[in-house]
């Protein structure tokens, strides 16, 4: 530690600038033991039994408190979404849930995230971190206290806290490499990095653990650090890292022994979902995503047919939903998930006869399933005409090609 001070030292006389001793603290400090007293510019240090540092709470022995921290930051973000969000109205019916999750991206995500890609993590400090997220995430969508959450952030393409902290700190491993070389946090990873000493530091188990920097299918096959770094100069390089990192993920989920039902019923790849942006009225999509979130059938009913459960398996069958949208009853995942990843992710640009053909034909089809599945779900509910359509036309009316647009021009001669 007397060496890190020096170096410190040195490194604000260089630049001209000068650190304010009485404003440190030495924490787990040796001359409670007998040792000497910590000194920077010939000044001694306070000495303090813990400390929070720009909001990063330290332990006795000098290390992050990362529980404490996690602590704070799920507190904060679940009372900003109490108080920031909810009361604009996002648990509504009629706000968009695209919105609504990017809103969360933006203003509470934030939180949970402060200070994390300097820490590692235990499992049970990950699990945490991924349950306060469910909770905002339930705020933010409408569902109960233990409602499954992964659908949706399969749909809106958000990612896991464990994948968000293992981006953060790869992000910051990045940054500690581009640093010019006479900032203080390069000088002192010259020193940190020497084998005497590395295995008193965060930073070698920072850079080891973390999988985006480390692992080969991942970083371009690189074993040196130079050559990582010349690797990742690329922006593209480090998106693609992210990415294939997610997308392996997914993978592992999808070839378990029993993997979740409804998320393999959703696109086997990483997007936002067609259904939160194509047009289409507030009832399709609210129907769509109930569907695909296993809220349409959300509790047991008895189906109109008398079967005493109308299970989504029952339905399927019952609606006859392989026969009136003309594909095989054995198409996985099922006939009416499989239609739906069909769906384009955006209108295209250019008018496409097979587009709006092959639409055509599915779509009124699509909502007017998902209609009998909602009134055999809410047998006593009165349907308005608005809620009744199944016409779909909202999106094939884009799906159809643009209207000629005849131009009169009056030209007019004039004598001068």
């Amino acid at each position: 530690m007397p060496r890190l001070l020096k170096k410190a030292e040195e490194h604000s006389q260089s630049l001209g600038y000068r650190w304010n001793p009485a404003k440190c603290v030495v924490l787990n400090c040796p001359s409670d033991n007998g040792g000497r007293r910590m000194k920077l510019y010939g000044s001694p240090i306070p000495k303090a039994s813990s400390f929070a540092y720009l909001g990063v709470p330290f332990s006795p022995q000098g290390k992050i408190a990362t529980d404490l921290l996690i602590r704070r930051n799920t507190a904060s973000a679940i009372s900003a979404m109490r108080a920031t969000l909810l009361p604009i109205g996002i648990r509504s019916a009629s706000f968009s849930r695209l919105i609504a999750s990017r809103l969360y991206v933006t203003f509470i995500r934030p939180k949970f995230e402060y200070g994390l890609c300097i820490c590692t993590f235990l499992v049970k400090q990950l699990a945490l971190l991924e349950k306060a997220q469910d909770q905002c995430l339930r705020m933010a969508f409408g569902g109960h206290r233990t409602s499954s959450t992964g659908v949706f952030k399969h749909l809106v393409n958000l990612p896991s806290m464990t994948e968000r902290t293992t981006t953060l700190v790869f992000k910051f491993i990045l940054r500690a490499h581009f640093l010019p070389e006479d900032t203080l946090l390069s000088l002192l990873l010259r020193f940190v990095q020497d084998d005497p000493v590395r295995s008193r530091f965060r930073w070698p188990a920072l850079v080891a653990s973390n999988p985006l920097w480390s692992n080969p299918t991942l970083n371009g096959g690189h074993a040196s650090t130079a050559d990582r770094v010349d690797y990742f100069t690329c922006l593209a390089y480090v998106r693609l890292c992210i990415a294939t990192y997610r997308t392996q993920n997914l993978t592992k989920i999808y070839q378990k022994q029993n993997p979740p039902v409804l998320l393999s019923a959703c696109r086997p790849y990483h997007c936002v979902d067609p259904i939160l942006t194509l047009p289409m009225s507030v009832y399709d999509r609210s129907r769509l995503l109930r569907w695909c979130m296993g809220w349409l059938p959300g509790r047991p009913i008895a189906c109109r047919c008398g079967h005493s459960h109308a299970s989504r398996a029952h339905l399927l069958s019952c609606l006859r939903v392989a026969t009136r949208l003309n594909v095989a009853l054995n198409t996985r995942p099922n006939p009416l998930d499989y239609v739906l990843n069909q769906l384009p992710r955006k209108i295209p640009v250019r008018h496409s006869p097979p587009l709006l053909s092959r639409w055509s034909a599915w779509w009124p089809v699509v909502c007017a399933i998902l209609f009998e599945i909602e009134q055999i779900c809410q047998p006593d509910e009165e349907f308005s005409s608005a809620a009744s359509d199944t016409s779909g036309s909202l999106l094939l009316d884009k799906l159809k090609p643009a209207p000629a647009v005849s131009l009169s021009l009056n030209f007019h001669s004039y004598c001068l």
